[in-house]
């Protein structure tokens, strides 16, 4: 499982924003973080899961991840 680091992401930044585009099928690997991380879903679904507990994230959800949590994204649907 790959960790990121805060240090090596944001280079001293107070906070970051993406805006990020996820095409059909699209997983990314399970991953965690010494950081919190906030994202809101803008369109589409994707199966997110935490920790081992997946769930479906419609459009407009919004999702809280704390440092050290071990998650991942997939689309559900064509586009995110």
């Amino acid at each position: 499982m790959n960790k990121l680091s805060y240090i090596d992401i944001f280079e001293g930044k107070s906070f970051f924003i993406a805006d990020t585009v996820f095409n059909a099928s699209e997983k990314t690997n399970t991953h965690t973080h010494d950081f919190f991380e906030i994202f809101i879903l803008k369109k589409g679904e994707l199966i997110h899961s935490c920790n081992n507990s997946p769930q479906i994230l419609k459009e407009g959800d919004i999702c809280f991840i704390h440092p050290e949590d071990f998650h991942w994204f997939q689309v559900k649907d064509n586009r995110v």
